[in-house]
């Protein structure tokens, strides 16, 4: 059974794993993080996600290994150059994929009111969160009709057929990309949330036992490894 955290728990959690990743002195370091943050979705809920995308991580870091063999040659250097930034980037991303994956919108939305966001934020960010999925789910059905049209909808399809694959998916996503937004908009603003009223919320938000001892042990996390880099010595 999944442990249910409050909302804003899990933004304290976003934000201060970022800075875990920032002051990690090591590539180790960092990937022990990053398997810290797979334990944490595992405990909410959210481990078939997260999982995968360590596992896209664990692949990137083995790709780095190998690379820096022929990174004399151009080709190992550009995939030396391509492992090394997507490792940068995934571990925030998994972040966010874990905050969006157990937190519904709503509930979301509640919790930056209620540590008094302004409403300039909270909106562009609770249509960004709903416009991920529905051009996940679009971006799956434009490759299965690629399929059916005997295009392979990848890297090694879009380097043999380029013209057709762009034509057949990069054009369409776009497309209704567009749409899709225009849609959540409307969508956003008939359910009143541009409405000025104080907003309410069904599920109750309130800082529990597991919530404080959670914060408590990500701060004496981040103020240890602060520490061991030497940033509190003069």
């Amino acid at each position: 059974m999944a442990v249910a955290l409050d909302p804003r728990t899990k933004i304290f959690f976003l934000l201060i794993g970022n800075l875990f990743i920032v002051f990690a002195p090591t590539q180790t370091v960092e990937a022990g993080f990053v398997m810290f943050f797979l334990l944490v979705a595992v405990v909410l809920g959210a481990a078939l996600p997260v999982l995968k995308m360590v596992g896209v991580y664990l692949l990137l870091l083995f790709l780095q290994a190998v690379s820096a063999v022929w990174v004399g040659m151009w080709w190992g250097l550009m995939l030396s150059t391509f492992s090394q930034f997507m490792t940068m980037v995934l571990p925030y991303v998994l972040l966010a994929v874990i905050l969006v994956s157990t937190t519904k919108v709503s509930e979301f939305m509640e919790a930056l009111y209620k540590l008094r966001v302004s409403k300039k934020i909270v909106i562009p960010l609770a249509v960004m969160i709903r416009y991920v999925p529905v051009v996940s789910e679009d971006f799956t059905m434009i490759k299965d009709a690629m399929r059916m049209r005997g295009i392979n909808p990848s890297f090694l399809g879009f380097v043999r057929r380029p013209l057709e694959t762009i034509e057949c998916l990069y054009v369409p996503m776009l497309m209704s990309a567009a749409k899709v937004v225009d849609e959540l908009s409307a969508a956003a603003v008939t359910r009143g949330i541009e409405n000025k009223a104080r907003r309410t919320c069904v599920v109750p938000m309130r800082f529990g036992a597991v919530d404080y001892a959670f914060v408590i042990f990500l701060v004496a996390i981040l103020i240890v490894e602060i520490a061991l880099n030497g940033y509190f010595v003069s």
